[in-house]
């Protein structure tokens, strides 16, 4: 699993808070651990779901924009990965052109 720079930051902001927070109002040090971690798990989960938000948008773009394209990723279940290249599909103007254009787009 790839954790980005933000997602750890953004975990170790949460735990600083929260222990910050549980310890001034007396909490035991375990149940300072216990909330930093549900803390911690509950920002992991909604920067999850963020990502697989936008994998879907994603898809339903390429769908709408090239059917057949969409239909060969869907066959192999892939359809949901096609937001890391989007960008670069996009740049290249590969639905527009024919594909020998696009390719050399791409490299660019």
């Amino acid at each position: 699993m790839i954790i980005s720079a933000s997602t750890l930051n953004n975990q170790a902001f949460v735990i600083r808070i929260t222990t910050t927070v549980c310890l001034g109002i007396g909490f035991n040090s375990s149940i300072a651990a216990w909330t930093g971690k549900t803390a911690a798990l509950t920002v992991t989960g909604l920067g999850l779901y963020g990502i697989v938000q936008q994998a879907a948008e994603s898809a339903e773009r390429l769908r709408l924009q090239a059917p057949m394209y969409y239909h060969a990723l869907h066959m192999q279940r892939l359809e949901m990965m096609y937001f890391l290249v989007e960008p670069t599909f996009m740049k290249a103007q590969a639905f527009d052109s024919d594909i020998t254009e696009a390719i050399i787009n791409m490299v660019k």
